[in-house]
């Protein structure tokens, strides 16, 4: 079943303002709300709004084995790691090492050709040879 309408204007409303407001009983309270949306969902049970949508920094599609043999060793790796979740890591770790992309590398920085201090203590530094 889809979030109701009323909901999602709610979470949409406090994600943007950063507040929550709780009315009850002629009692109104305000506080700070930050936070993050984290969810699963059935696309069967219906789309959520793009307004919903453009607050999920992230999205993954998750799909089920529909072969049984596949299936069948899902359940078979998933009970070995309940049983010795250490051993089973290990068993899996140079698989792991060999599909895992690799980190990305830092961008190469300019040289700096100086550094200056000035009142206030900011550090103010010239790149290039200019001074700021």
């Amino acid at each position: 079943m889809p979030l109701e309408d009323h909901l999602v204007d709610l979470l949409i409303d406090v994600a943007a303002s950063g507040e929550n407001v709780v009315e009850r009983e002629g009692l109104s309270v305000r506080h700070p709300a930050r936070f993050v949306l984290v969810g699963s969902g059935n696309p069967e049970e219906g789309e959520l709004r793009p307004q919903l949508l453009d607050r999920f920094g992230l999205s993954v599609e998750v799909k089920t084995p529909t072969d049984l043999p596949s299936r069948v060793e899902v359940v078979r790796r998933r009970d070995a790691f309940e049983r010795d979740t250490a051993a089973f890591t290990e068993t899996w770790a140079r698989e792991d090492a060999r599909i895992r992309p690799p980190a990305p590398q830092p961008a190469r920085r300019r040289r700096l050709h100086g550094a200056r201090r000035p009142r206030g203590g900011r550090v103010v530094r010239r790149l290039t040879g200019r001074v700021p």
